[in-house]
């Protein structure tokens, strides 16, 4: 029922999706629809539930794994969340298009951000973890954990299963540009925001043009 229902708001949006058009879709008369759940909100509800455990239980395992490194955790965590988008694509998809739960009542919408949370905080321990051992540079472990979700989020929009990059490709890729970006500062290397330092606006003097 859940997958029926994702692939339903995928193709017509939250809104445009009718309590027939699912009973119609799974075989149903109507009123047996209600006998499995009251209100497309809890549908909603719980295929937005059912893709945070999984996804939570993938992060877990990465990141209780005592044999990994804290660098090798973030690797795997970035690549257990673009497998989890690619495997239940249109779950992701409809998730996405019914904008991250917004349709959910109050009371709902705070479970499902509580579980949320508890997924971006066991990313951000991972996140800390890397930045005890020295693997990258100290960063703000919040926002990096939101970027790296949202990152990642943001395949729906234009991931394609029959397009030409597999997961594999796109994780490899996601997970170079989080730790070379968060790269601890060796061997003399310029840290990342001395790169970015406007030597005019710091009231350096540049060399004269010729010189």
């Amino acid at each position: 029922m859940l997958r029926v229902a994702a692939r339903l708001f995928k193709e017509h949006g939250y809104h445009g999706t009718s309590m027939r058009q699912l009973a119609d879709a799974l075989g149903l008369e109507k009123g047996s629809l209600y006998h499995h759940l009251t209100s497309k909100e809890d549908l909603v509800y719980e295929i937005m539930m059912t893709g945070l455990k999984v996804a939570t239980e993938r992060l877990n395992e990465v990141a209780d794994n005592p044999y990994l490194s804290p660098t090798q955790q973030l690797r795997g965590a970035v690549r257990a969340l673009v497998d989890d988008i690619c495997e239940d694509f249109e779950a992701s998809v409809a998730l996405a298009v019914i904008t991250d739960g917004r349709v959910l009542s109050p009371k709902l919408r705070s479970k499902y951000v509580r579980a949320r949370d508890a997924y971006e905080d066991k990313l951000e321990s991972i996140l800390q973890a890397a930045i005890s051992a020295n693997e990258v540079a100290p960063c703000d472990t919040n926002l990096i954990a939101k970027a790296i979700v949202g990152m990642c989020g943001w395949m729906c929009l234009w991931y394609r299963p029959d397009g030409p990059l597999m997961p594999e490709a796109i994780a490899d890729a996601y997970t170079r540009l989080v730790l070379e970006g968060l790269a601890a500062r060796q061997n003399g290397a310029p840290a990342a925001d001395e790169l970015d330092r406007d030597p005019v606006a710091a009231g350096e003097s540049s060399p004269a043009v010729g010189a």
